[in-house]
C-alpha cells in the first residue's frame, strides 16, 4: 500500500510536529510550504493523500484543493484540510471546494492518524475502482474488436456462401434464393419477371485446346462483361461451369430479349490474349418470361433452359425466346397428375420423348415418376434392381439414368461403375435420388454421379437437371464427331505428303509407335513426368504423323533426288520445317479447337533442331526445343537409318543404336537417348512388324494402322 502523505503548511513548527507524528505511525511524509511547491510535488511524485493548511499566503488550502480537482494530470488525491476554526459555513465551503475530510489544529494525534487510516481505505477503494474501470474499458474494447472481427468473418462467410469464387458473381445457391424472392414479389404485385440463361459456346473445346488456366481467365472476363453490361436492376449469376443466369425483375420478354442481345454483343467484343494470339468467345442465350400458368420458379428455369438450347441448335452466338406453346407445356407439366394426360399429348405432337432409365425405385414410386416425367418430355423405363438395369435386351438405349438409392441400397460407387461399364448406358449421365439416411451429395458425386437430388425430389428440378445433362451430352457427342472428322481430314494431308516419297511406306505408323514408346519410357523413368500426362500422349499420337507435312511443297526433283543435294537444294529442303509449321497453323485457324495441332506445329517446326544448338531452322538448344520435338527427332533419325531411301540403303538396328548413343548431348536430348537405350528392343520389334511392304516400293502407301492404346 502507498503510505506517502504530502503535508503543506507555511508554519515550519507545525510541519515538524505533524511530520514527527506521521513518521512514528509509518507514513512517508513529503512537505511543501506553499501551494505552488505542493502542485509540483503532486505532479512529480503523485502521493495519494494531501494534508494542507487552510490559511496560507498566495493561495489558500481551498484554492489548492480546487486546483488539484480541476487538473487533468493529477489522479485521485484524498484531501484533508487543517483548520483552526470550525463552523458549519466553513465546513460546507471546504467540502464544496473538493475537500474529503478535515482536522482541527487543536485535535489530537490519534484523531489525525484515524482520519489518515480512513483516507487510506478510501484511496484503496478508489484504486480498486479505477483498476476495475480500466478492466471494464479494456474488456469493452476487446469485445468491440471481437464483435467487429465477428462481423467481418460473418460478412466473409456470407460472401463465400453466396458468391462464386472464380468470377465474383452470385453463385447458384444464392441465385435460386433470389429467384424465389423475385418470383414471390412478382406474384404478389402482378409484375412481370423474366430470366436469361447464357452459356459460353464450345467452352469445353476451348478448355481442352488452351488449358484450364486460360479457360478460367475467359470465365472471369466473360463474367465481368456480363456484370458491366447488365442493367442496374438485373441480377447476374454463375450457376455452373460456363453457365450464367440473369434475373430480370419487372421485365417482360421483349425487354429481356433486348438486354440479352446487349450481353451477347458485349461478350463477343471481348478479346482474350494468349501467347500473342487474340482469342474470342461467344455466348448463346435463352430468354423466358413468367407466365400465369407457371406455378413454381423451376417452371421458368425449364422454359429458359429450353430457349437456350433452341439458340444453340440454331447455330449459337444468338438469342432465342422461349416458344409460347413450350412455355405453356411447362405450366401444364407443373400441375397435378390430373392434367398430365393433356400435357403428354401436347408434348407428343411436338417431338419424340427423351428416353430415361429409372433404376431402384419401388413399383409405386416408379410408376409415379414415369407418369409425372412424361409431361416434361421424358419417356421413362423402370427396372427394380441393378441386375435388370444391366440387361439391355428389349429396351431402347437411354439418354440418362436416374438411380434411386434407398436405405437398403448397396455400394453407390460400385453401382455407378456397373452402369458405366455397360455399352448401352456407358455414356449416359447419371442422376442419383438419395433416400439413404447417411447419404450426402459429396459422397454421391464423389462416387461418379453427374448430379444429386435428395429424396423426395422436386419433379420440376429433376426434369430441369435431366434436360441440361442430356443436352450437354448431345453437344459433347456432336463435338467429338466433328473433331474426328477434322482429324480425318488432317491425317489425309499427312498421307498426301507421305505418298510423294515412295520410300516412306509405313514411316508414319512406325514414327507414331516409336514416339509413344519413348514418351512412356521417359515418364516411367521419372524424366519430364510433369509434362508427359495422358493428354500429352494422346496429342503426341495424333501430332506425330504431321511432322513432315511441309515436304508436300518440296519439288520432286529435290525430294526424290538419289544423289547429294547442292547447297541451294539443301536450303529448299530445309524450308519444309517452316512450311509445315505454317500449313498446320492454317489448318488450326480453319479447324479451331483441335488441341493437338499446337503440338503438331511445334514438332513440324523444331524436330530438326539439335540439342547443342546447331540445328535448323532457329538454332534452338537444350530445353528451348519442345519436348515432343526432341522425342520425334530421335525417332525420325532411327527410322531414317533403318529404312531404305533413294539416297541410301537401310542399315542395321545396331548401327542406329550406336549413332543415337554417340549423338547424346549434341544432336539429341540425353534423357531421350537414355529412354531409347532402355526400350531399343521395342524399337527393333516395331521396325520389323511395320517394315515397308512390297506395295510401298511400287509407290502404294498402305492404310494407317490403329495407334496403340493411350490409356
Amino acid at each position: 500500500m502507498d503510505r506517502r502523505v504530502l503535508l503543506v503548511d507555511d508554519d515550519l513548527d507545525t510541519v515538524k510536529l505533524v511530520q514527527c507524528h506521521l513518521h512514528g505511525a509509518g507514513y512517508q511524509v513529503l512537505t511543501a510550504t506553499n501551494a505552488h511547491d505542493a502542485m509540483r510535488v503532486l505532479l512529480d511524485d503523485a502521493p495519494p493523500i494531501l494534508v494542507t493548511d487552510w490559511e496560507m499566503p498566495d493561495m489558500s488550502g481551498l484554492e489548492l484543493c480546487r486546483t488539484v480537482r480541476g487538473h487533468e494530470g493529477i489522479r485521485f488525491v484524498y484531501v484533508i484540510i487543517l483548520t483552526a476554526h470550525v463552523g458549519e459555513d466553513r465546513l460546507v465551503e471546504a467540502f464544496e471546494a473538493g475537500v474529503d475530510d478535515y482536522v482541527t489544529k487543536s485535535g489530537s494525534e490519534r484523531e489525525l492518524l484515524a482520519r489518515l487510516r480512513a483516507a487510506e481505505r478510501i484511496v484503496s477503494l478508489e484504486a480498486d475502482l479505477a483498476r476495475k474501470t480500466r478492466e471494464v474499458y479494456r474488456y469493452n474494447a476487446e469485445m468491440e474488436l471481437a464483435n467487429r472481427k465477428l462481423e467481418i468473418a460473418n460478412e466473409k462467410l456470407h460472401l463465400a456462401a453466396t458468391t462464386d469464387e472464380l468470377t465474383g458473381l452470385i453463385n447458384r445457391r444464392e441465385a435460386m434464393r433470389r429467384l424465389t424472392e423475385h418470383w414471390a414479389l412478382a406474384t404478389r404485385h402482378g409484375e412481370p419477371l423474366a430470366c436469361i440463361s447464357a452459356d459460353i459456346d464450345h467452352f469445353k473445346l476451348f478448355n481442352d485446346t488452351y488449358g484450364h488456366a486460360i479457360g478460367d481467365q475467359v470465365l472471369r472476363q466473360t463474367a465481368a462483361a456480363l456484370r458491366e453490361t447488365a442493367r442496374a436492376e438485373d441480377v447476374v449469376c454463375r450457376v455452373g461451369g460456363e453457365e450464367f443466369l440473369v434475373l430480370c425483375p419487372r421485365s417482360a420478354v421483349d425487354q429481356a430479349m433486348t438486354a440479352a442481345e446487349r450481353l451477347r454483343c458485349a461478350v463477343e467484343a471481348c478479346t482474350h490474349v494468349h501467347g500473342g494470339t487474340r482469342l474470342h468467345v461467344t455466348i448463346s442465350a435463352g430468354v423466358a418470361e413468367r407466365l400465369p400458368s407457371m406455378t413454381h420458379p423451376y417452371d421458368l428455369l425449364l422454359a429458359v433452359d429450353r430457349a437456350l438450347y433452341d439458340a444453340k441448335r440454331a447455330g449459337r452466338n444468338r438469342v432465342a425466346a422461349a416458344a409460347h406453346m413450350r412455355m405453356g407445356d411447362v405450366g401444364e407439366a407443373s400441375s397435378e397428375d390430373g392434367a398430365g394426360e393433356h400435357s403428354a399429348s401436347t408434348h407428343e405432337t411436338r417431338a419424340a420423348a427423351t428416353r430415361v432409365l429409372i433404376v431402384g425405385a419401388k413399383p409405386s414410386a416408379a410408376s409415379a415418376l414415369r407418369r409425372r416425367l412424361r409431361p416434361f418430355g421424358f419417356a421413362a423405363q423402370t427396372v427394380a434392381n441393378m441386375a435388370d438395369a444391366l440387361t439391355p435386351a428389349g429396351r431402347d438405349v437411354p439418354e440418362a439414368v436416374v438411380l434411386v438409392r434407398g436405405e437398403a441400397s448397396g455400394d453407390i460407387q460400385f453401382q455407378i461403375q456397373q452402369i458405366r461399364a455397360q455399352v448401352h448406358t456407358a455414356g449416359a449421365p447419371i442422376v442419383v435420388i438419395d433416400g439413404a439416411a447417411a447419404g450426402s451429395a459429396t459422397e454421391v458425386l464423389g462416387a461418379g454421379a453427374d448430379d444429386y437430388l435428395a429424396a423426395p425430389p422436386d419433379l420440376r428440378e429433376l426434369a430441369l437437371r435431366l434436360s441440361r445433362l442430356i443436352e450437354r451430352r448431345r453437344e459433347t457427342d456432336k463435338l467429338r464427331h466433328a473433331t474426328e472428322s477434322r482429324h480425318s481430314a488432317i491425317v489425309t494431308l499427312a498421307r498426301l505428303a507421305e505418298t510423294r516419297d515412295c520410300d516412306q511406306g509405313r514411316h508414319l505408323q512406325r514414327m507414331t509407335r516409336y514416339c509413344d514408346v519413348l514418351a512412356r519410357r521417359l515418364r516411367a523413368m521419372g524424366r519430364h513426368a510433369d509434362q508427359i500426362s495422358d493428354g500429352f500422349l494422346r496429342d503426341l499420337a495424333r501430332a506425330v504423323p504431321l511432322h513432315d507435312i511441309g515436304k508436300i511443297a518440296i519439288p520432286d526433283a529435290i525430294l526424290l533426288k538419289p544423289g547429294k543435294l547442292t547447297q541451294d537444294e539443301i536450303v529448299v529442303m530445309r524450308s519444309h520445317a517452316q512450311i509445315g509449321r505454317e500449313t498446320i497453323r492454317c489448318v488450326a485457324e480453319r479447324f479451331t479447337g483441335i488441341a493437338y495441332l499446337r503440338m503438331a506445329e511445334e514438332i513440324a517446326h523444331a524436330h530438326h533442331e539439335r540439342y547443342d544448338g546447331s540445328g535448323y531452322p532457329r538454332g534452338l538448344r537444350g530445353d528451348e526445343i519442345p519436348l515432343a520435338a526432341r522425342i520425334v527427332a530421335l525417332a525420325d533419325t532411327y527410322d531414317a537409318i533403318t529404312t531404305r531411301h533413294v539416297y541410301q540403303e537401310a542399315r542395321p538396328h545396331e548401327t542406329a543404336v550406336q549413332c543415337i548413343r554417340d549423338g547424346a548431348g549434341t544432336q539429341f536430348d540425353p534423357d531421350v537417348v537414355a529412354a531409347f537405350l532402355q526400350c531399343r528392343a521395342d524399337f527393333h520389334r516395331h521396325a520389323v512388324e511395320l517394315g515397308d511392304a512390297p506395295e510401298a516400293e511400287r509407290g502404294v502407301t498402305p492404310p494407317l494402322q490403329p495407334v496403340p492404346s493411350l490409356t
